[in-house]
Order: C-alpha cells, then sequence, then structure tokens
C-alpha cells in the first residue's frame, strides 16, 4: 500500500519507460537481425527491405515504438493511479476512526 501512496505520475511513467524499453529492445533486434537475414523483411510505407536497409528501419523504430507504448500506457494507467491513491487513502482514513 506504501508503494501506490509513495509513487507519483512522473515516477510510473519511468517506471513504465524502463519495462517498456526492457521489452522491446530485444523484440527490435530481433526482428532487426530477421530482416537482416531475409527471413522476415521490414516494411515501411507498405515496401519491403531486406538486409542492412531492413536492419536499419527496425533499430531506428526502436525508440518511436518505446515512447509510443510508453504515453499510451501511461494515459491509461495516470488517472487509474490517482483513483488508487484516492481510495488508498480513504480506507486508511476509515480504518483509522
Amino acid at each position: 500500500m506504501n508503494e501506490i501512496l509513495s509513487m507519483n505520475s512522473k515516477s510510473l511513467f519511468k517506471l513504465l519507460l524502463f519495462c517498456y524499453t526492457g521489452f522491446y529492445i530485444p523484440i527490435g533486434i530481433l526482428t532487426g537481425l530477421l530482416a537482416a537475414l531475409e527471413i522476415m523483411p521490414a516494411n515501411l510505407n507498405d515496401e519491403q527491405y531486406v538486409g542492412v536497409k531492413g536492419f536499419t528501419i527496425n533499430i531506428l523504430f526502436i525508440p518511436f515504438m518505446i515512447i509510443i507504448l510508453t504515453t499510451c500506457t501511461w494515459i491509461v494507467l495516470a488517472p487509474g493511479l490517482k483513483l488508487a491513491k484516492t481510495c488508498v487513502f480513504l480506507f486508511y482514513k476509515v480504518q483509522k476512526k
């Protein structure tokens, strides 16, 4: 419960950013290697790229995907965090009476 009370929106964003970074970097490198080995092409503007171009496209998209995923998840979870903090605060207040 104390973790919920001590977390704010900025620390939630940082937590999500670190989680998505650890999640998406290996996936981006794997898809880049698959594109470099011409197993699975990288798609950009309805064109398929393989080899060095496919690897480069996948690697360059890693930061964009991390920011997009982090921001979208944070937009959904930030109001829930505020609600959870309010509920925990009210629970402690009622429990002390």
